[in-house]
């Protein structure tokens, strides 16, 4: 999804994209539930879009959202239900974008995302996580060969970000950085 002709749901892979559009603005909207017994509930939902402000410029946005589904069910020592919720995550994203050629373009997007998967019903200190994140992406396209072939290539460096924690004291991680890379 790199480097795969612009579309709409660029946001995801290479915002940098945007920029090549046909269209002045576009919104995409994907939902996926859960298909078999031990996701039942589940679903993740994905909007996304843009708007092209001239021929060198873009702005993008999405949000994804994710339920896991069925119940989790707190116990305390003496196996006690404590307590039950459904954990859920979710990121919103919004870049810019910049045509720096007729063929090359750049993009920074910064994201920010929670992510709900433990209650603190055993007194634990475990709390929802949040999380700030930016990307910094390019894409290079051509026609080629006269005109008969699409070359592209592009690079996106995403979660460039804050630490995260579900502990009210305790470790705190980096997001997992990538790098993405295609043609």
């Amino acid at each position: 999804g790199i480097a795969t002709a612009p579309d709409v749901n660029a946001q995801f892979w290479n915002p940098a994209k945007y920029s090549f559009c046909e269209n002045k603005s576009e919104l995409s909207f994907s939902y996926a539930s859960g298909v078999n017994k031990s996701t039942s509930g589940a679903f993740n939902s994905y909007l996304s879009g843009y708007y092209k402000l001239d021929d060198m410029q873009a702005i993008g946005s999405s949000s994804r959202y994710y339920l896991y589904g069925e119940d989790i069910i707190f116990k305390n020592e003496a196996n006690q239900i404590t307590g039950t919720f459904k954990p859920y995550e979710f990121a919103i994203d919004a870049s810019y974008i910049r045509r720096l050629s007729e063929d090359f373009s750049a993009a920074v997007a910064f994201r920010y995302m929670g992510s709900d998967i433990a209650k603190d019903f055993n007194n634990t200190g475990s709390k929802a996580g949040q999380a700030f994140a930016a990307d910094l992406a390019f894409y290079y396209q051509r026609m080629v060969f006269n005109d008969g072939f699409l070359l592209s290539a592009g690079v996106n460096i995403s979660n460039i970000g804050t630490k995260v924690s579900y502990m009210e004291r305790g470790v705190s991680t980096f997001l997992p950085m990538n790098l993405g890379l295609g043609a």
